[in-house]
């Protein structure tokens, strides 16, 4: 393309390079630096140096580089259409080129296989893991019956408490599996552990010793003192 003469001022056409490519050298054809660009657009040397290298995420925005391009074309002495429309077209195609990126990044993103899919093999080997865990639970269990005492709660009655009749009920809670004797006397103790037993007293202090016996052969002992206040009746007698 050949000059444009354009209101008495000879203004220079542009070619086919970048914006960026197509300001430096039409400054450098007028051998003048940035600094001198700079004192007459009234751009900082920053701005002008941004255009020319394409460093477009450093510009302000567009309305302002608009305003820079007509105030650069002014100076290097070319059509300010020119260069905004060269702007433009540039800023669409980086537009487009920064859309198809990310599409592409989402397009290569791999595919996330779960660690967790069950197949056959994983599902064998949790089940003897569970299995496992079951039996060290079951040991644990064993062990810990046969160190430790069976447990014995007396819920009634209080110890060296008082009763006006001649019998009490025994009640308390105990190990499900465990033995009971009260006073040497098996029990019969429920399927939660609970046990229930009248027992009958005599006239005064009673000592009553409640033992519970697990399968290891440990023992747990309470013992009671309840005062009975039952006073049998006298006999009357019958003069003849």
């Amino acid at each position: 393309m050949g000059n444009i003469t354009m209101n008495g001022f000879t203004k220079k056409s542009v070619g086919t390079l970048t914006l960026g490519e197509k300001l430096k050298k039409l400054r450098s054809d007028k051998r003048t630096s940035i600094a001198e660009a700079s004192r007459f657009t009234k751009i900082q040397p920053a701005y002008l140096e941004y255009l020319e290298e394409g460093v477009w995420d450093k510009l302000p925005a567009d309305v302002y580089v608009k305003g820079f391009l007509r105030s650069y074309a002014d100076f290097l002495g070319v059509d300010e259409k020119i260069l905004i429309r060269i702007y433009e077209r540039e800023k669409e195609v980086r537009a487009n080129l920064k859309k198809n990126g990310k599409e592409n990044d989402k397009k290569e993103k791999p595919i996330n296989i779960s660690p967790f899919i069950f197949t056959p093999r994983k599902i064998l080997i949790s089940a003897i893991i569970v299995l496992v865990l079951a039996g060290l639970v079951l040991l644990y269990g064993e062990i810990n019956s046969f160190a430790n005492a069976p447990s014995l709660i007396i819920l009634s009655p209080e110890n060296n408490s008082q009763v006006e009749g001649n019998s009490v009920y025994i009640e308390g809670v105990t190990d499900k599996e465990a033995l009971l004797y009260i006073n040497n006397q098996p029990i019969l103790v429920g399927d939660d552990g609970r046990f229930k037993e009248n027992l009958t007293l005599q006239s005064g202090l009673n000592t009553i010793d409640v033992k519970s016996i697990n399968k290891f052969k440990k023992e747990t002992t309470q013992s009671l003192s309840v005062q009975s206040n039952y006073k049998e009746p006298q006999e009357s007698t019958v003069e003849n």
